[in-house]
């Protein structure tokens, strides 16, 4: 082994455990990272303190979604919108309680 390198052995017997040995410098860190991590550290802290978990009503989502990604509301009248619940619901049917389905459940089966 050179300098500053670690070494890797593995002991293994036919009658017994496996051990692993890792041999090298364990605990030397350089002054610069460990100053760096500290610096991450105390970051990472007030990182923690700012961020909260606080519930949002739905008219407060649906605002976020108008004025950050441009979403629009549809009437839930709209054949568009009555379609895709339908999808929806079917979607979630299939994947997660196909035995609702008694013996349409094969007509899933043979699609895949």
């Amino acid at each position: 082994m050179g300098k500053g390198e670690g070494g890797v052995s593995i002991i293994g017997g036919a009658d017994g455990p496996t051990s692993i040995f890792i041999a090298g410098k364990g605990g030397k860190v350089k002054l610069t990272t460990r100053i760096q991590n500290y610096f991450l550290k105390l970051k990472r802290n007030r990182v923690k303190k700012w961020i909260t978990a606080n519930p949002h009503t739905l008219e407060e989502v649906v605002e976020l979604m108008k004025r950050e990604y441009g979403a629009e509301e549809v009437s839930q009248q709209s054949h568009n919108y009555l379609e895709q619940r339908k999808c929806l619901k079917a979607s979630l049917v299939m994947r997660h309680r196909p035995d609702l389905l008694g013996e349409l459940d094969g007509l899933g089966a043979a699609r895949r």
